[in-house]
């Protein structure tokens, strides 16, 4: 028997051998800049990188890991060298030197990151965070999907200059227009058409000052007389005949019209249309059921159906959670606890 199973774990001997690389990295650097009397450098280089961090920011306008942290070596390298430029040309002490670059540094950081706070354009949302240590993203979404499921749930709470300026954050995020108007086209079904129709002239609306001609492309494939078989075809091998044996004790022809009624509409005329794959509408269908509330039923039947078009339970998960800053706690919550059947079921 093992004396020392502790030592044969995974995780301990990878953080084990983590801390000791560390330590003797950390202990052989920090020994010469305490003896130099440096030691506060690399303080002073972690607060000189804010600047280069929201800069990158504003030419890309994006998050991208890759290049805040080519934005963070630029401006660290700048911030050493004019430390020790003043050190070299001016009677300035070393001390004074590390004093004056971290105000600077920091300082003109702070400016940048207050400007990019204001800007019209939600990719900034969290970058402060992002910034400062705290994960921004929780969940394997790329950032097209998760702007596409903030239109979504915008169009759906009726937010409309917030979903104006998510139209041109889902552009600068790589959607493309027929996209984002596909994501506001797909909640009709759900949120009745006066209501889409307010959000199409929110989206137009930033189409048009980003130049985008309109009107778009045509993206509808099903002729009027075709609609029934259609939405059959693509009905069916996700959610089966569920819904006409649900509605098929309602009295007289209402029994056959309301589930064929949903049919032709729901997926004859919206889930057939091209300009968005069929997994990105059913995660996007779903994500709205759940941030219209008081719809647990339907979001449980298109949590299977997301899942049956490929979607992972994971990426429900993270759906759900981009959806919460603007759909609200309670909503999002209401959403997890109706689709845990299914969470259970695919583990």
């Amino acid at each position: 028997m093992n004396a020392f199973p502790l030592l044969h774990d995974y995780t301990f001997q990878v953080v084990a051998l983590g801390a000791a690389l560390l330590g003797m990295a950390s202990g052989l650097i920090g020994s010469f800049a305490v003896l130099r009397r440096q030691s506060l450098l690399g303080d002073v280089v972690s607060h000189a990188a804010l600047p280069g961090i929201a800069a990158v920011f504003l030419m890309t306008g994006t998050k991208d890991t890759v290049w805040l942290l080519i934005g963070a070596l630029c401006s660290g390298l700048t911030a050493t060298g004019f430390i020790i430029g003043v050190v070299r040309y001016s009677r300035v002490k070393f001390d004074t030197a590390l004093a004056l670059g971290m105000s600077v540094f920091f300082g003109l950081g702070l400016v940048l990151l207050t400007y990019v706070q204001k800007i019209p354009n939600s990719n900034q949302a969290g970058l402060q965070r992002f910034i400062f240590g705290e994960v921004f993203y929780t969940g394997d979404l790329d950032d097209q999907t998760r702007e596409l499921i903030t239109v979504s749930v915008l169009t759906a709470n009726q937010t409309l200059p917030q979903l104006t300026v998510h139209t041109r954050a889902a552009l600068a995020a790589g959607c493309t227009p027929v996209e984002i108007r596909e994501a506001v086209y797909q909640c009709a079904p759900l949120i009745g058409f006066p209501k889409t129709l307010n959000a199409i002239s929110a989206m137009n609306e930033a189409f048009r000052g980003k130049g985008i001609a309109l009107p778009l492309p045509a993206q509808g494939t099903v002729a009027d007389d075709d609609r029934q078989r259609v939405g059959r075809c693509f009905q069916e091998p996700i959610y089966g005949r569920e819904l006409a044996r649900q509605y098929s004790d309602l009295p007289g022809e209402f029994a056959e019209a309301l589930p064929r009624f949903v049919t032709e509409l729901t997926f004859g005329d919206f889930a057939s249309r091209n300009g968005l794959d069929r997994r990105r509408r059913e995660l996007l269908t779903f994500v709205v059921l759940a941030a219209l509330g008081d719809a647990e039923p339907q979001v449980r039947s298109h949590a299977v159906g997301a899942v049956k078009a490929g979607n992972t339970v994971e990426g429900l998960l993270a759906a759900l959670l981009q959806a919460m800053p603007y759909a609200g706690v309670p909503r999002i919550l209401n959403a997890v606890n109706a689709i845990a059947p299914v969470l259970s079921d695919v583990s």
